[in-house]
């Protein structure tokens, strides 16, 4: 609710300084209330989640057992889809030991590379996309 005071008015011929009520608009019902307040909470876990994973693994030197981990505990919190969580958690080859360490974010952006030139699908591609950003986001925390 606000009040002006200072909205001079004329009655008869006499000025006065009355004061004026403007109501704000009501709010429709509750839950459209609630709806925001559910909203910003999720965006407040959401970014709390991002960086306690940060926290604890290095993109940029990180194994395939490691990958996994992460993937798992990213698509567990919602912040990733279950393809992106496959792409993060797939092993770079089946002979490499699975505790040899990596820059994942150079390998991705070299997939990347691979699937544009290869001829990959759309699909194919954005999802590449999406795991360096999420990647990328990852590392930005850390």
């Amino acid at each position: 609710m606000l009040i002006n005071p200072n909205y001079p008015t004329q009655q008869s011929g006499i000025i006065s300084n009355e004061a004026y009520v403007y109501k704000e608009p009501p709010v429709d019902s509750k839950s459209k209330l609630d709806d925001k307040v559910n909203i910003s909470n999720h965006a407040y876990y959401a970014e709390t989640n991002w960086q306690n994973i940060a926290s604890r693994y290095d993109v940029t030197n990180i194994s395939n057992q490691d990958r996994a981990n992460l993937a798992g505990e990213l698509q567990e919190k919602g912040l990733i889809s279950g393809e992106v969580g496959i792409f993060i958690a797939m092993p770079l080859n089946t002979s490499q030991n699975p505790n040899e360490k990596t820059n994942f974010i150079d390998v991705a952006n070299q997939s990347l590379q691979n699937s544009i030139n290869g001829g990959a699908s759309r699909e194919q591609i954005e999802l590449r996309k999406k795991a360096i950003n999420f990647l990328e986001h990852l590392n930005q925390l850390n």
